[in-house]
């Protein structure tokens, strides 16, 4: 019997690119994709490496993307020096599957964790995937956590039935926002980039968002380079002035939001009402199945009801998990963390992550 063969690469790699194109359609989505890792990591992940495990047998693929950070440098701990983690790419990661893929598992989560020890990684960390639900790929003892909903929307039958099946608030906005003369529109990533970073700047310091969340050009440019039509900046316009922008990704069936601002005094125009209404509309005509929303830990939290607004029986559960590689070294950088006075987050998984 011809066995598996494990590899792990970087983004540039052929064989990433051969195993993102055999994945199954449910579980083909851009942030499995090569050009999505190269975007992150000339940005996001300079200090980190950027990799994707791939099991190949025949036909079938187990793709795995993540980024191999330094705990050391990522702590500002002695007790940390010499371990790594892996953790998924910013998004919705975890294993992806070819068709035939799920008889790999086996084999493939033993040459992870045989390749994990070797590289003194000592877990995994990643954001399921609502729709394909692949927390079940995860490996055996590894730990999947339930934090909260993730809202979608069905486009399979259409834009007019996915609006049809929001609340009638959201039918009454985008009307009161068409009689004030709030309009949407696509704009290319050429012209789109400086007054997106404008809105959301402005939105996430109304919001009191940390550092972290604050992306500078270079990233948008990024990904505007390596997804090309699958960055989409659009826009609601009060007159010439943009009022509300949101960045949707978009790759076979699905497409997200992912970033997105608005400015406060539109939103009494109800602009990013009409906004995604145009964005449903848009995916729905590229023939994209699912809108992807994103979530909250808390449904009763404001910004998860007013995505649940949109699709109120769109509220799937946002799953979380990890592998632990090495039990005894992760529970010992716990306990010498926490005698060394370092802020630890004794209920996350990667307990020791500042972000």
């Amino acid at each position: 019997m011809v066995p598996m063969i494990f590899s792990v690469v970087s983004p540039d790699d052929p064989a990433w690119t051969d195993a993102f194109m055999r994945l199954s359609p449910t579980d083909r989505d851009v942030f499995h994709s090569p050009a999505f890792a190269r975007a992150t990591q000339a940005t996001l992940y300079r200090r980190d490496t950027v990799l994707a495990a791939i099991g190949a047998k025949g036909e079938q693929r187990v793709l795995y993307p993540f980024v191999l950070r330094d705990l050391e440098r990522l702590t500002g701990a002695c007790a940390a020096r010499g371990l790594t983690d892996m953790t998924g790419l910013y998004g919705r990661g975890g294993i992806a599957l070819s068709l035939d893929g799920a008889s790999l598992l086996p084999s493939f989560h033993s040459a992870l964790n045989e390749w994990a020890q070797g590289a003194g990684a000592i877990c995994t960390f990643d954001r399921f995937h609502p729709v394909s639900a692949n927390e079940v790929t995860i490996a055996p003892g590894g730990r999947v956590i339930d934090v909260g909903l993730f809202v979608v929307m069905d486009l399979r039958d259409g834009a007019d039935a996915a609006l049809a099946r929001a609340k009638p608030a959201i039918r009454r906005a985008i009307r009161r926002a068409e009689s004030l003369g709030i309009t949407t529109r696509q704009v290319p990533a050429a012209q789109a980039i400086d007054p997106f970073l404008d809105l959301y700047h402005e939105t996430m310091a109304a919001n009191g968002a940390e550092d972290f969340y604050f992306f500078d050009r270079s990233f948008f440019q990024s990904l505007a380079d390596a997804l090309g039509e699958g960055a989409q900046f659009h826009f609601a316009f009060d007159g010439d002035q943009p009022v509300s922008a949101e960045l949707v990704l978009a790759e076979g069936r699905y497409c997200h939001y992912f970033l997105g601002g608005t400015r406060r005094q539109a939103l009494d125009s109800r602009a990013n009402q009409k906004l995604k209404s145009h964005i449903v509309a848009d995916c729905a005509a590229q023939g994209r199945h699912f809108y992807l929303l994103g979530g909250g830990h808390d449904p009763e939290d404001g910004l998860t009801r007013y995505k649940l607004t949109f699709a109120p029986d769109g509220g799937l559960p946002s799953r979380v998990g990890g592998t632990i590689f090495d039990a005894d070294a992760y529970q010992n950088l716990k306990a010498r963390l926490a005698e060394d006075g370092t802020v630890i987050r004794p209920n996350r998984f990667q307990f020791y992550d500042p972000n």
